[in-house]
């Protein structure tokens, strides 16, 4: 990739910043404008009001206010300005990968304490099984997500799911096929209520599914943050990490994944309305991120005593 700096140290892996945001708009560019295919069309996740400014090692996004979106497909409407990887990283066979980078987010009108409403993303996303390991931040709300969604290229993608259906028939596809869950960590911490999720995520592991765990810890706008997120594709599971600290884990990750496309977004996660996206209602957004920092481990050998 461009702009990508290898380093390696003893014990620690080998680290390498994806960076190269000055090529962006550019042939061989290391970020690429993100979206999907879609009825035959490419959809792009490119707002008409987006401003895009890179260096090598710093890039900055900006939509106020937010205008792209889409009435049909959920995932379609979700982001509003993102770049992926040109190409994909690979995970070691084994082994461990982290994502690490530097992101200061603000708001601009949205709505205080709803974290939906928008926010800055990291997204590291497996386009073959569906799994999505992803950090969001808003003005005052920071969250780790895990998840499994129906990306439109996926064979196994059920566009019904998605699209526009009467009310009962929504309800039955998505008791059947798609769970979601916002999860406040007042109740996570609940030793009843953790139990019982814990079940539910094993009912539901071979679904869509989609887990919003907030971190309490205490944002505000522009306030930059290390945000880290580790995939141990040995032991099938994943950590999140903010400013070197573990707030979150998701165990039990029955696909293993190979390779993450990465992206950062300005997005909202607002369900669709009844005849159209209700996402845009004169808000916006601005990120400002650091290279992404990605640090490979080989599988460690069994050893016999």
């Amino acid at each position: 990739m461009a702009n990508a700096h290898i380093e390696q140290a003893a014990g620690q892996g080998q680290t390498e910043s994806i960076g190269g945001f000055d090529s962006f708009g550019k042939e061989g560019a290391t970020w690429v404008p993100a979206g999907f295919e879609y009825n035959g069309k490419f959809v792009g996740y490119t707002d008409d009001n987006a401003v895009v400014e890179g260096t090598p090692d710093r890039l900055v996004m900006t939509v106020n206010p937010y205008s792209h979106k889409n009435d049909i497909v959920q995932v379609l409407d979700n982001a509003k300005q993102m770049l992926f990887t040109d190409q994909p990283v690979s995970v070691p066979e084994g082994g461990t990968i982290s994502f690490e980078y530097d992101l200061a987010a603000t708001g601009y009108n949205t709505i205080p304490g709803e974290l939906r409403d928008g926010f800055a993303s990291f997204n590291a996303l497996d386009f073959e099984n569906g799994i999505a390991l992803d950090w969001f931040t808003s003005n005052d709300r920071l969250c780790a997500v895990y998840a499994r969604i129906p990306f439109p290229q996926m064979p196994t993608m059920k566009y019904d799911l998605e699209k526009r259906a009467k009310p009962i028939v929504s309800f039955l596809l998505g008791r059947r096929y798609f769970y979601m869950d916002h999860i406040r960590t007042d109740r996570w911490r609940n030793p009843m209520y953790a139990r019982y999720k814990r079940w539910e995520w094993k009912m539901k592991e071979k679904y869509y599914f989609a887990f919003f765990q907030e971190i309490p810890t205490p944002t505000f706008p522009s306030q930059q943050h290390t945000y880290k997120i580790v995939y141990d594709q040995g032991h099938n599971r994943a950590e999140w990490w903010i400013d070197n600290r573990k707030v979150y884990e998701a165990e039990n990750i029955k696909h293993k994944v190979k390779q993450f496309t990465l992206a950062y977004g300005l997005m909202t996660e607002r369900n669709l309305g009844k005849t159209a996206s209700i996402s845009c209602h004169g808000q916006g957004m601005q990120g400002e991120w650091s290279a992404v920092r990605v640090t490979t481990m080989p599988a460690t050998p069994n050893v016999e005593l």
